[in-house]
Parts: structure tokens; sequence; C-alpha cells
């Protein structure tokens, strides 16, 4: 896929759906997973893109990346661990509840 560009100029966040796991079809880990993003839906993320412990990376954890474009979908890239109580990034924009 080649990448055409960036989405947005400031961060997403997202939970991750899922991640890695072993591929009983190509019988090896995965090296990607997907990122629930409540605007964008699924997001594509490789083990490239990320910038934490990939035994982290568990069903429902808050992540923030960056969207980019990719073909016809989304990837998401600098993917870090999201920590509400101690964010200090002024470019994520986090709903309020």
């Amino acid at each position: 896929m080649r990448q055409i560009g960036v989405v947005e100029s400031f961060k997403e966040v997202g939970k991750i759906k899922w991640f890695g796991g072993f591929n009983n079809q190509t019988g090896q880990i995965n090296d990607y997973g997907f990122v629930e993003c409540q605007e964008k839906g699924d997001i594509w993320v490789h083990r490239t893109e990320i910038y934490c412990s990939e035994s982290h990376l568990k069903e429902g954890t808050l992540v923030k990346f960056e969207l980019r474009i990719y073909g016809n979908g989304y990837r998401a890239s600098n993917l870090h661990l999201l920590n509400l109580i101690k964010e200090e990034d002024s470019d994520i924009a986090i709903p309020h509840r």
C-alpha cells in the first residue's frame, strides 16, 4: 500500500480491538492488529508503528495515534498508550464524557 497523506494534523484516540496472536492459516504470529476509532471504524496498525510494549496491547487498551490514508483505507502510525490521568499531549482531542 502506498501512503497518500496525513488525514488529520492531531492525533486520534481509540482502543485496541486486537493485536498479534497466532494465525492458523499462515502458521505465524500476526505482526498487525486493529484499533477501534469511534468516527473512522477499525484502523489497521502494523508492529513497526507501535511505540510501547506489544504485551500492553490487549483488547480495550486506550491508545493515541496519527491517522494516515493508505490506499482506500486508513492506517495508524506513531501509536502510543494513552493515560488519561497523565496525558500532556496538547494535540490530543479527548471527547468529554
